[in-house]
């Protein structure tokens, strides 16, 4: 008696029209969808910035990439970043799903003059 061999069909190059002239179901797994949110978006410098993000959709687990575009990275979900300088910044975070697929979010963060007092010596007073 023969042995039986289980045999896996692989279609290669095969788009979803043609898998559904056979029969063939095809369900395309939903796009990731991110959230992001940051608070403060402005402030003077230092300005600490606490970021939040969320994704639903595509394939979970996810990872994280936020870039605050003053030169610091974070690859956790939730994150913190303190701006030194004055100027206008773009954060934006990639997610990744498990299987490869990417979505991103940026928003735009700016940051003012150094914060505190001023301080001034006073020169000469006149009273007429």
């Amino acid at each position: 008696m023969a042995k039986k061999k289980n045999i896996t069909p692989t279609l290669i190059g095969v788009g979803v029209a043609a898998l559904a002239a056979v029969g063939i179901a095809y369900a395309a797994k939903p796009k990731i969808k991110v959230s992001i949110t940051a608070n403060p978006v402005t402030g003077s410098s230092p300005l600490q910035v606490s970021f939040t993000s969320s994704a639903e959709e595509g394939t979970s687990p996810y990872s994280y990439a936020w870039n605050f575009g003053d030169g610091n990275v974070s690859n956790l979900q939730n994150t913190v970043n303190t701006y030194q300088t004055k100027g206008n910044y773009t954060a934006k975070i990639i997610v990744t799903d498990a299987e490869g697929k990417t979505a991103s979010k940026s928003i735009a963060i700016i940051v003012t003059e150094v914060g505190g007092e001023i301080n001034a010596e006073i020169i000469s007073i006149s009273v007429s």
